[in-house]
């Protein structure tokens, strides 16, 4: 049964797209749900109005995140943490705790998810963090962790 589908449907496909599935997938789930309709001339150009809106939208989208991967290209982010012996921290530098220096600093909302940490940061040091912003558009920040001793210093 041919449908063009209203919603984006998981392992089916997009808003817009044009799919063909078993009747009884359609009458009991797609066509109750309002999550497709089908395939009729009228409801064909309607999806195309639909995927062509999708795909504006999508683009903007990719601008707009190009845009803040070269914001935040080479962005640099200072913690101030306290260290025992051998620069090794009391605590770590999350995920998440990139993330709001980030808000804090950029004002960029960044989900925590988005920044790739192998491991959480638990030294003294410079560190390369990976931030994914959207499907392949990727930037490295630096994230530099100094001893708090060093902020009391800059403070006097």
């Amino acid at each position: 049964m041919k449908l063009v589908l209203m919603k984006d449907v998981e392992k089916l496909g997009r808003e817009g797209d044009v799919v063909e599935v078993k009747p009884g997938y359609a009458r009991n789930y797609l066509l109750p749900k309002k999550l497709a309709v089908e395939a009729t001339p009228a409801n064909l150009k309607l999806a195309e109005k639909k995927r062509e809106q999708r795909l504006k939208k999508e683009q903007e989208k990719i601008e707009k995140m190009k845009n803040l991967a070269e914001k935040l290209s080479g962005a640099k982010i200072v913690f101030y943490k306290k260290a025992g012996e051998k620069d090794r921290l009391f605590g770590s530098v999350t995920s998440k705790e990139i993330a709001e220096k980030i808000k804090e600093v950029y004002d960029v909302d960044i989900d925590k998810k988005n920044i790739y940490l192998e491991h959480p940061l638990k030294e003294i040091g410079n560190f390369e963090v990976e931030v994914h912003l959207y499907e392949d558009i990727n930037t490295k920040i630096e994230v530099i962790i100094k001893p708090l001793e060093e902020k009391e210093e800059e403070k006097e």
